[in-house]
């Protein structure tokens, strides 16, 4: 059930969301030349994100890709800071 892979893109529509269990998550889109999917960051990985999660920014980050259908997800696991 999907694969482990290391994505480079620009950060677009950045939203926050509550999960059921009251704690906050974050959804965004990773958009790049070849296409978008969408990013989801769990609340345990948004903790020290928060001040990295800007529109615009060009992000490398790592996960595991998830596609069905259509429908393409990024599950975050870290990120990578530019210089």
């Amino acid at each position: 059930m999907g694969n482990d892979v290391i994505m480079a893109g620009i950060l677009t529509k950045i939203k926050y969301q509550t999960t059921k269990k009251v704690k906050m998550m974050a959804t965004c889109r990773l958009e790049d030349l070849y296409g978008n999917l969408d990013l989801l960051i769990f609340p345990k990985n948004l903790m020290g994100l928060r001040t990295e999660l800007v529109e615009d920014r060009v992000a490398l980050v790592e996960g595991r890709y998830n596609e069905q259908d259509e429908d393409k997800k990024l599950f975050f696991r870290k990120d990578y800071p530019f210089k």
